[in-house]
């Protein structure tokens, strides 16, 4: 199996005033255009798009240049957040407008609920630390 070249040749089209010239990252100072000026174009390697500052007469130009295995700026991220809010097994709690009406964080219907949810952390002078928790519920109705 021959060895996978980096290089790049390719014939493109000049019809527009920007062109998207490869998915990875160019490698600078590899970029060439045959027959035209370099002050008439510019060149984003990292995004590997070609702009035209002023467009040759030709309809088409023979390109050439190097990449590099990968794009420079891509994103990387383990889970996007749409993933992670989608797999939560409780939804979050979410405050109602203004002119909606709430009914707490805990809805019973008819039945009339009053408590308190308390959580303490005391450290002591061991190093050795103790969360205490408590929570007091009255339902009526």
């Amino acid at each position: 199996m021959p060895a996978r070249s980096n290089l790049h040749v390719k014939k493109i089209a000049v019809n527009r005033d920007s062109v998207v010239l490869d998915t990875a990252s160019i490698v600078p100072n590899t970029f060439k255009i045959v027959d035209v000026d370099s002050s008439s174009y510019r060149l984003d390697f990292v995004k590997a798009i070609l702009y035209w500052k002023q467009k040759p007469s030709v309809d088409s130009v023979s390109i050439s240049y190097r990449t590099f295995p990968f794009k420079l700026n891509s994103v990387v991220q383990r889970l996007s957040y749409d993933s992670v809010i989608n797999n939560v097994y409780l939804k979050p709690f979410e405050f109602k407008q203004d002119n909606e009406v709430q009914k707490g964080l805990l809805d019973f219907g008819n039945i009339q609920a009053n408590g308190s949810l308390g959580r303490e952390l005391s450290f002591g002078n061991n190093q050795d630390a103790v969360v205490n928790s408590n929570f007091q519920l009255q339902l009526n109705g």
